[in-house]
């Protein structure tokens, strides 16, 4: 086991612990404490070893990784229908300015690459870990009843992430795509 913990190192790095594997901790740490705490709370049901490795070396980075996709795809189909309504010239400036993106991006130094990619790790924690919360929220009312507080709780801390989410888009991740577009289109 201890082993096996000493190789995450080597394949996940720190914005993959942001925007893949802690979002997938979260959910299914919460998960267990309010569905199953015995699981987490009693040493009878099953050894810290053997969960941990279920934990945090398969569930949580398959779960991270797919919520992050599934809100990603969320993104993109709104993305599209949003397209639906542009005009034509408002869908060319649209690919203009995807184009020029990619360009920067193959542009821009190793550390301004590592603090983009930060930037964007951390609005993908915020609104992955949100993304979660509402599921739980709908799991906690089918499941516990809906005049059991739980899923108001859970829908208010993932009302919590999706506006820091959208904080750190507006005031972070999207100002520093604009000034790297500023930059190297100075340079071209």
């Amino acid at each position: 086991m201890a082993a096996a913990a000493a190789n995450i190192s080597s394949f996940f790095n720190r914005i993959d612990f942001i925007s893949i594997l802690l979002p997938g901790y979260v959910a299914i740490i919460s998960y267990l404490l309010i569905f199953n705490p015995v699981t987490l709370l009693s040493s009878n049901t099953i050894s810290f070893d053997v969960l941990s490795a279920l934990v945090f070396i398969v569930a949580g980075p398959a779960l991270g990784l797919a919520l992050r996709e599934f809100q990603r795809a969320l993104s993109a189909i709104y993305t599209g229908v949003g397209n639906h309504f542009k005009t034509e010239r408002d869908r060319e400036e649209d690919g203009k300015f995807l184009r020029s993106y990619a360009s920067v991006q193959l542009k821009m130094t190793t550390d301004e690459r590592n603090v983009l990619n930060e930037a964007e790790a951390l609005y993908d924690f915020s609104i992955t870990t949100a993304v979660s919360f509402v599921g739980l929220a709908l799991l906690s009312g089918v499941k516990l009843g809906w005049m059991r507080p739980q899923w108001i709780f859970f829908l208010v801390i993932a009302f919590v992430l999706f506006f820091g989410g959208y904080y750190q888009r507006s005031q972070s991740y999207s100002p520093l795509i604009d000034h790297l577009m500023e930059k190297y289109s100075k340079l071209s």
